[in-house]
């Protein structure tokens, strides 16, 4: 391949690609951490109108509800650690390393920057690709989890009206 780094336009356009990668994977991950969030606040508050609900019935509730409940709560705590094991990976990579760059500026010429500042940040738009599929996983699974979660408390809601409605 010809050596484009003594074109300063071709550099300058390499190097706006290689922002634009990093930039929209950004915008990826705030859209992961944006499902993530709106996923665990409806849970939440399915979850705590669900325990309040049950908890203002009075009363003893039938072994099958109280399983149920149990449960839905157990399911509703998987769901939150495996939501906080998505929002943990947070930890990316940003090239390239200042400290580098300035001692290279007082060395190298301007498109030979350029094109090397571009390579930087290709290398760690790499990188983080792995950590955004993790991500991504993780989130799906939250969601999941969240919906077996609501499904649970809808069944443990029928089960309940079945068993204390009159005969």
């Amino acid at each position: 391949m010809p050596d484009f780094t003594t074109d300063p336009e071709k550099t300058t356009l390499f190097l706006e690609e290689a922002r634009w990668l990093r930039d929209d994977q950004n915008r990826r991950v705030a859209a992961l951490n944006q499902k993530l969030v709106t996923t665990f606040t409806l849970n939440v508050a399915v979850v705590a109108v669900f325990v309040a609900s049950l908890r203002l019935t009075g009363g003893p509730l039938p072994l099958v509800v109280d399983c149920l409940f149990y449960s839905t709560i157990f399911l509703f705590v998987v769901g939150v650690i495996v939501a906080a094991r998505a929002y943990a990976v947070s930890t990316w990579y940003r090239r390239p390393d200042l400290e580098q760059l300035r001692e290279h500026l007082s060395v190298y010429g301007s498109s030979l920057m350029t094109a090397w500042v571009a390579d930087e940040i290709i290398l760690a738009w790499h990188e983080n690709e792995r950590l955004i599929d993790i991500k991504a996983a993780r989130v799906q699974w939250a969601i999941r989890l969240a919906a077996a979660t609501a499904v649970l408390v809808g069944a443990t809601a029928a089960v309940y009206l079945g068993a204390v409605a009159p005969a």
